[in-house]
């Protein structure tokens, strides 16, 4: 993806409406190179980095898109806990209903 080595960065699929990486801009189709100015080469690194800041820190994500590179500032914040139920049967990848 724009031309990078095949273990460098990692693809950002898709954004959440209203959320932190949307408020800074991050689109689909980004490759994130490095969080705070660490490289990643996998997504479980990429999550690991990021796990490991605190609820309110910033945290630094230098990306790649087609026209460059830039560096964003997004803050983390705690995961909305109404959202939780319905993301767990996502991840299940079943969806069930009353039976008859």
């Amino acid at each position: 993806h724009f031309g990078l080595g095949r273990r460098r960065g990692v693809l950002v699929r898709s954004i959440e409406e209203d959320s932190p990486a949307s408020e800074a801009g991050i689109a689909a189709g980004e490759v994130i190179l490095a969080v705070d100015e660490r490289p990643v080469h996998s997504s479980e690194e990429y999550e690991q980095r990021v796990r490991d800041h605190a609820v309110g820190s910033d945290i630094r994500l230098s990306l790649r898109r087609q026209d460059g590179e830039r560096a964003v500032r997004v803050k983390s914040r705690t995961f909305p806990l109404d959202r939780a139920e319905p993301l767990a049967w996502k991840l299940l990848g079943l969806r069930v209903r009353q039976g008859r």
